[in-house]
């Protein structure tokens, strides 16, 4: 599918996105840190001392930051662009990780994870709108995969490199992520989307040519005219917050990519990133210590990730959002019995037989996730919103889903050393059943449309 594409000229399409996507691999970075830096603390591996009320703060306090990034990033992006925003807002993550690497004391690595959840709040907000503005629709999935794959890839790096080497060589090698991001990324283009809105028409026309790299000039003006028309009809009113609410295509988008992207963190995908090391049981495949199985599920989540790609490709969205929820919820419900079973009653002596079941249901859990649930909602983000509202509709996701990220991480080990860890995983399943139900009576298919076919869908209006 690969080779098919990049044959019929998406090469520089592919080129942008991916490097674009690699902001995802810095976020992720700083969410699967955790898994094999608790232990370090934990151990008194490192200057750092932390209780578990302190660590869960640790944890926590990146989605606090998260809350605070997405309204500046709705405004900067379209005041100075896309790219540009993100690029200067990597200054966030190099200065985080500076900072953890001098931390002695909880308040130091609080501040920390606060500037890192800053730029997650940047992440969210402007690169599902990148990506759908750089991509023609039969790509636009594919790519938006691409962002699930550079999660993962940052889950393997993390989770490989974590158990084998010290706290701090650790926090260096995570370094690096931010620093390869602004090296490559500089050599993209802006959106073509974001040069229209600032009357940069020479500049989108540039840009749409390098992108379209096999298209001749006189379809490179048609879609440029097609910019243009959507542009002007979607910025006729001024991205106010109260445009939000304006129209019932407004509304709709709003609702369903609010309640998909709360509906990404309430899977229990973040929670098993940040404390996979501390919720994986003991033994739980033979033969293999805790930190080979973390390593384990980190490939396993890359793997589906790749796999995803052509997946996403084929199929409609709702259709894979549904599937991606049974296959969730299905393997979290297993999960939640077999810690129920653990630590509610006396049939320790079964559970003890079957041990491999939840590291199997996150297994389950990671492939089913990566067809629907992960890539789609992220796609959704930046398909779903006319032009003078992406900003002002993408900080709102964003402050949505951090505060229900916040919610769950810092939640997750006061849940599970209290009432247990079943609670958890039977929260997370049911949750996910309620996204298969809204995704069936809801939320319109996007799979093939362009962007301002998807705004006359959502107001109702014929093609």
């Amino acid at each position: 599918m690969m080779i098919k594409l990049l044959n019929n000229g998406a090469v520089h399409q592919y080129m942008a996105g991916i490097t674009c996507s690699i902001t995802l691999a810095i976020m992720n970075s700083a969410i699967d840190w955790s898994a094999p830096a608790i232990p370090k603390i934990r151990n008194n591996e490192t200057q750092l001392k932390l209780t578990d009320s302190e660590i869960s703060w640790m944890v926590s306090s990146l989605y606090i930051g998260n809350l605070i990034g997405p309204i500046p990033a709705g405004y900067l992006m379209d005041l100075f662009g896309r790219k540009t925003t993100l690029l200067y807002a990597s200054l966030f993550p190099i200065v985080s990780w500076v900072t953890m690497l001098i931390a002695k004391y909880p308040y130091q690595v609080y501040f920390a994870r606060l500037l890192f959840g800053i730029k997650i709040g940047f992440i969210y907000t402007i690169v599902p709108n990148y990506i759908a503005e750089i991509s023609e629709p039969k790509i636009r999935g594919s790519l938006s995969s691409s962002m699930q794959i550079m999660s993962n890839v940052a889950a393997i790096y993390e989770y490989s490199i974590g158990p084998y080497v010290s706290y701090e060589i650790l926090i260096y090698a995570s370094l690096l992520i931010p620093l390869v991001f602004v090296l490559t990324f500089i050599w993209m283009p802006e959106s073509p989307y974001h040069s229209v809105m600032i009357n940069k028409d020479n500049k989108a026309k540039k840009t749409l040519t390098w992108l379209h790299c096999n298209k001749s000039e006189e379809e490179i003006e048609k879609q440029l005219t097609i910019i243009k028309y959507s542009v002007k009809e979607q910025m006729k009113s001024k991205p106010t917050f109260k445009v939000l609410i304006s129209t019932k295509g407004n509304v709709k988008a709003l609702i369903i990519a609010i309640l998909i992207s709360i509906g990404q963190r309430l899977t229990g995908i973040g929670a098993l990133m940040a404390y996979s090391s501390v919720t994986i049981p003991e033994n739980s495949i033979p033969n293999f210590a805790k930190n080979q199985c973390v390593t384990l599920l980190g490939i396993i989540w890359f793997l589906t990730s790749v796999s995803s790609t052509y997946i996403v490709y084929r199929h409609k969205r709702r259709t894979l959002l549904i599937i991606s929820g049974i296959g969730c919820g299905s393997s979290t419900l297993l999960a939640s019995i077999w810690f129920f079973v653990e630590e509610k009653t006396t049939y320790s002596d079964f559970s003890d037989k079957i041990r491999w079941l939840p590291y199997i249901s996150f297994i389950l859990h990671a492939i089913f996730y990566a067809i629907g649930v992960g890539p789609i909602g992220a796609s959704l983000r930046g398909e779903l919103f006319p032009a003078n509202i992406k900003g002002n509709a993408s900080a709102i996701c964003s402050i949505s889903l951090a505060i229900t990220s916040f919610m769950i991480t810092k939640s997750y080990l006061i849940v599970a050393n209290y009432y247990g860890m079943y609670l958890n995983f039977l929260f997370f399943g049911l949750s996910c059943f309620a996204i298969v139900i809204f995704t069936e009576f809801y939320v319109i298919e996007t799979y093939g449309k362009s962007l301002q076919e998807i705004q006359d869908e959502l107001n109702g209006l014929q093609k």
